[in-house]
Formats: structure tokens, sequence, C-alpha cells
């Protein structure tokens, strides 16, 4: 569960409108894994993603459809599934390979302080993300020993020619220094959770 990366970073795919949201997760430079949408072709799904094209014009584009993203390692082997109902800001819920919840995201969205939660299948409160103005910068928690956990940050990445500097989107960086290898792909739902709230459409 990529546990053995120390450092990580996650950046949307260039060809998400066409194909899809996806993100690629990089460390040292090399790609460790994916994150792809499953297409379901139902006619309610269908009028919801029109729907939802009305709010194309706003500052930032609203996901409104229901999602289902699979996590996958290098090697193409499914990690786990990262779900959303239909709706404005409803909660992420993670699944790992088998199926098995574990973990469910809340958001609350707040210009000033906007802030995540990760909570346990039972409800409790696992882990604590707090941002600042603008949602750039967020310090992720333990919400029973209050230690931080990681940081995330959303930055651009420097390339060599100005089309690319352009046309590539911002990079989510995270590290991973917790042994609990489910804690990686919790922080991976907390990247995937602020890009859709706070940053989509940017």
């Amino acid at each position: 569960m990529f546990k053995e990366y120390a450092e990580m970073y996650m950046q949307k795919d260039e060809s998400f409108k066409k194909q899809g949201l996806a993100y690629s997760i990089y460390s040292n430079g090399k790609r460790v894994g994916v994150i792809q949408e499953i297409k379901h072709s139902s006619w309610r799904n269908i009028f919801i993603k029109l729907l939802s094209l009305l709010f194309l014009t706003a500052p930032k584009r609203m996901i409104v459809e229901e999602l289902e993203l699979e996590v996958l390692d290098e090697e193409e082997k499914v990690l786990g599934t990262i779900e959303k109902n239909v709706g404005f800001f409803k909660d992420l819920t993670l699944f790992i390979h088998d199926g098995e919840l574990i973990a469910t995201v809340q958001s609350t969205v707040k210009t000033q302080t906007p802030s995540l939660t990760v909570l346990h299948p039972n409800g409790e409160s696992w882990i604590q993300a707090t941002g600042g103005y603008g949602a750039i910068d967020f310090s992720v928690n333990d919400s029973n020993t209050t230690g931080e956990i990681s940081t995330i940050r959303k930055r651009s990445i420097p390339y060599s020619t100005m089309k690319e500097n352009l046309l590539n989107n911002d990079a989510y960086y995270f590290q991973n220094s917790n042994p609990d290898g489910r804690v990686v792909f919790l922080l991976i739902g907390l990247v995937v959770a602020i890009d859709l709230y706070f940053h989509l459409g940017e």
C-alpha cells in the first residue's frame, strides 16, 4: 500500500476531461501508481453529468455526479477504491481491494479554515486535516494524539518549457512516515477530496 515511499506527490492527468478523472502518483520522480475513474454508463449518470455541465461557467466546477475511482499500484494491481455519491460536497468512502470499508472522508468547506475529517468505519474520528486560506497547505494530524502525521501542499512543478508550465497541473505533495500501511491510502483519499472540493476546475 505504498508504505515504502517516504515522500510522494499526486498530479491530475492531462487528459482527465476526455478520459474521466485521473491522477498519477509519484515518488522520487517515478510513477508508482495511478487513480482512474471507473465509468458507469447508465441513464442516471448521464443525466447527472449533463446537469453538472451547468456549473462549468462557475469560478470553480462543482462535482455533482457520482464518482468511483480505482487506486492501482505501478503493476496495475488494484489497491482499493474511492467513491462519492451524487450531490454537492458528498463524503468520500474509501474501500480496500477486497471491498472492505476502511474510512470515510468528510469535508467542511470554509474559505478561511477549510478542513477534512477521516472517520473510522465505526464513525470515530481518525485523522483531521486543517488548511489555511486558499486550501493550498494542510496540516494532517492524528485525532487521538493530535500529533502531525503529514502535510499536504499544492505546488506547481517547474518544467523546462513555458508550454509545459502552462499545460500541466499542479501537484499535491505529502509525506508518509506512519508504519500503518493504511494511512497512506487515507492521505491519497484526502488529496482527492481537497482537489475535488477546493481546486477542481483551476
